[in-house]
């Protein structure tokens, strides 16, 4: 676009121009895959959260429940919105780890019980605590499936199946591949 007609849409319309990576609802929004530096800002909300319940004296029960609820919360979020770094999911456990164990938000050394154990449901003898590497692929797998089985907006064509666009609407699209999260996902 012209500078004059960008500039026209942004005078009329209010919005900010902003170059990629930016955030929007806390979420970096980026045009290709994410990396785990922009996913930093994640471990540091967790972080902050934690070390706000860490001057109270938690029993083991409590911290098991505030990993169950606030944290996961913040993880699950992020996980509906995009395919996590391994990167970043190690930094979340780890910190999950820390907290479970120590009630800090960091922590060396190992813990009294291996992680997937304590990532068992209580009926298999863990403590509850959800894999956040299954969470986020069955977050992103819901996601997926509810964008295919509605499929009417342009930008759901494009994610779901991008080799089908050209047929149905007047947008030319040279590239036939899917994009990354459903190739991710499948």
């Amino acid at each position: 676009m012209q500078s004059g007609v960008v500039n026209h849409i942004i005078q009329i319309s209010g919005f900010i121009q902003q170059d990629m990576p930016f955030t929007y609802l806390g979420i970096p929004i980026c045009g290709k895959k994410i990396s785990g530096k922009e996913c930093e800002l994640l471990a540091e909300r967790m972080t902050a959260r934690i070390k706000s319940w860490s001057s109270r004296i938690l029993s083991f029960v409590g911290r098991i429940t505030l990993i169950n609820s606030p944290l996961t919360a913040i993880q699950a979020y992020w996980s509906q919105m995009m395919i996590l770094p391994k990167k970043v999911l190690r930094s979340i456990e780890a910190i999950y780890r820390a907290f479970l164990w120590k009630g800090q938000a960091m922590f060396q050394g190992a813990g009294s019980v291996a992680w997937n154990n304590v990532c068992q449901l209580k009926a298999s003898g863990g403590l509850g605590i959800k894999n956040i590497e299954h969470w986020n692929k069955a977050a992103i797998c819901l996601v997926y499936n509810l964008w295919k089985a509605r499929n009417e907006s342009i930008w759901q064509k494009i994610v779901v199946n991008p080799v089908r666009i050209v047929e149905e609407t007047k947008w030319t699209i040279k590239v036939r591949i899917e994009s990354f999260m459903p190739r991710k996902v499948k």
